[in-house]
């Protein structure tokens, strides 16, 4: 029996043998076993690498046989066979360079095969060779003669059911030790898992589940060790994500979960390792910066901003407003430097909303990816103005008209930039299907007292007056006026409008592709009294 690495099997379990037992027991055992029993005994991985050290190892093997290159090949070919897993019982065979009896064990935990107990160096009592028989057989394997046969007669013998039975007794105690090992395997589990739920019952305290930043319970908890710690300068960052209700009374609250996390992902990756950031209500972020003056803080903002402006996923980039403040000396209250922060947040979120509803927000940002004519937009709203005044509508209906043609193309804040801004005409089918742009239009309608009247209007924008539109193919006069009219207005617009987002045809032949169009998809008589109308005001 020598210890080699078989050259068959690959250990693939989760715990090795060092891993369910303590050597120092396993080699008093194997060692007390060994001596009682008088045979050569180690324990090895699957692989034939050692686990324990050699019990009672004769020299002829160690230090005879393997001398010689075809010795060591005939020990890696016995070791490869005792290695082998078997719960049936002990394998049993001689060795190939002198017939001696060796044995293996295999010690499983369930069906992972993790270590093999071998046995042997044991001289079979009927078959002792002469000292001429061994000589040759010294000669063959390469081995000086002399040695060979001073050595052999130093191994212990005895009869083959002698062996048989120490075999037996070691792969009993192979499977009390298999049997040990399930337990260990089993209560090594059961620890990982308890110590996996504490550490997640720990995390799970201390973090926001949503963003993975941590929590208000956590921020309040490391104020309270900056406070005492005295650690200055201590500047605080008071955040609030802009337009958060917005996007999820628009776009659904999955929309405003990604809106954080997109923020979230920013805040840390412009972040310090040494920052804390906390996210302390729904759209509120807060960021301690230990050991940072007002002017770090102030470019980490900037960096922030940059990096919201760079998010090309929808129109209405994400947006963060932030404010700064720093404690110099334990005698500033931390309470009192966060509200001051907190003020100078508020301001900032004043000023970027000023003057601004979120329709207004949104129609900027289409104009920056020029898919919206500022130019056509201004001139839609003039020809309805006129010609609804031609058609001797009140003040109520124009100024609806009005928030109409002003919504209609809002909805377009649901496509990426990069859609916008390499579109090319006749994009509305598309994006109609894809990102449901008249259903946004209608629901930002609703959101404002001013728009509120037209809702109904905008969602009927793509019906034809065939009953071939969408959504609920609504025919002729079912169709509400302040949309037939809209209709033609806007058509007439972007078949005259620039391109790449308009066709840039004359008047003459936009009316004369209008013309086919009416009775199918406009009004008939309101195409023609606006045919009218132009033809006396333009």
């Amino acid at each position: 029996m020598g210890v080699t690495r078989t050259e068959n099997y690959e250990q693939s379990g989760k715990y090795t043998f060092e891993d369910l037992f303590d050597l120092q027991e396993i080699q008093e055992l194997q060692d007390s076993v060994s001596s009682a029993l008088g045979i050569g005994m180690v324990i090895t991985r699957p692989d034939g690498t050692p686990i324990t050290r050699e019990s009672h190892f004769c020299k002829f093997c160690s230090e005879v046989v393997r001398k010689s290159e075809k010795g060591r090949e005939n020990c890696f070919h016995s070791d490869s066979v005792l290695g082998r897993p078997n719960k049936s019982g002990p394998i049993i065979a001689q060795c190939l360079s002198a017939g001696l009896y060796d044995a293996g064990a295999s010690i499983m935990v369930g069906n992972m095969h993790i270590a093999s107990w071998l046995m042997g160096q044991v001289l079979p009592e009927d078959q002792v060779k002469t000292d001429e028989e061994n000589r040759i057989r010294a000669l063959e394997l390469g081995i000086d003669p002399d040695e060979y046969c001073q050595e052999i007669k130093k191994v212990p013998r005895m009869t083959k059911e002698q062996f048989e039975k120490i075999a037996n007794l070691v792969f009993m105690l192979s499977n009390q030790l298999s049997e040990k090992g399930m337990k260990n395997h089993l209560l090594k589990e059961e620890l990982e898992f308890r110590n996996e739920l504490e550490r997640q019952l720990l995390h799970n305290s201390m973090h926001d589940p949503l963003t993975n930043l941590y929590n208000r319970m956590y921020f309040e908890t490391k104020c309270t060790e900056l406070e005492l710690g005295n650690r200055f300068p201590l500047t605080v960052i008071v955040g609030d994500v802009n337009f958060l209700k917005f996007t999820n009374d628009i776009f659904g609250h999955s929309q405003g979960d990604k809106l954080l996390q997109t923020i979230s992902r920013i805040l840390l990756q412009e972040a310090k390792t040494e920052y804390i950031i906390c996210r302390c209500g729904g759209d509120e972020f807060t960021i301690l910066m230990p050991g940072a003056e007002i002017e770090e803080a102030n470019e980490y903002c900037n960096r922030i901003q940059g990096q919201c402006s760079k998010i090309a996923e929808s129109v209405l980039p994400p947006s963060i407003a932030m404010g700064a403040a720093t404690r110099h000396k334990d005698s500033e209250n931390l309470a009192v430097v966060i509200k001051q922060a907190e003020e100078r947040m508020y301001l900032e979120k004043h000023r970027i909303r000023s003057g601004n509803n979120s329709l207004n927000v949104i129609r900027k940002a289409l104009y920056e990816t020029s898919y919206i004519s500022r130019d056509d937009c201004e001139l839609a709203l003039e020809l309805a103005h006129k010609f609804a005044s031609y058609l001797s509508m009140d003040a109520f209906f124009i100024k609806n008209l009005e928030q109409l043609l002003s919504i209609q193309y809002m909805g377009l804040v649901a496509v990426p930039q990069d859609e916008l801004k390499h579109a090319s005409c006749n994009m509305d089918k598309t994006w109609e299907s894809k990102y449901n742009v008249t259903e946004i239009e209608y629901r930002l309608a609703k959101m404002y007292d001013h728009s509120f009247p037209i809702a109904r209007s905008i969602s009927e924008r793509h019906e034809r007056w065939d009953g071939q539109g969408t959504p609920n193919q609504l025919r002729g006069e079912q169709i509400d006026p302040l949309t037939r009219i809209a209709s033609i207005i806007s058509r007439y617009v972007t078949l005259s409008g620039k391109r790449p987002h308009g066709f840039e045809q004359g008047k003459d032949e936009t009316l004369a592709t209008m013309k086919e169009e009416a009775g199918i998809i406009f009004d008939p008589k309101l195409f023609l009294q606006f045919v009218n109308f132009l033809a006396k005001h333009q």
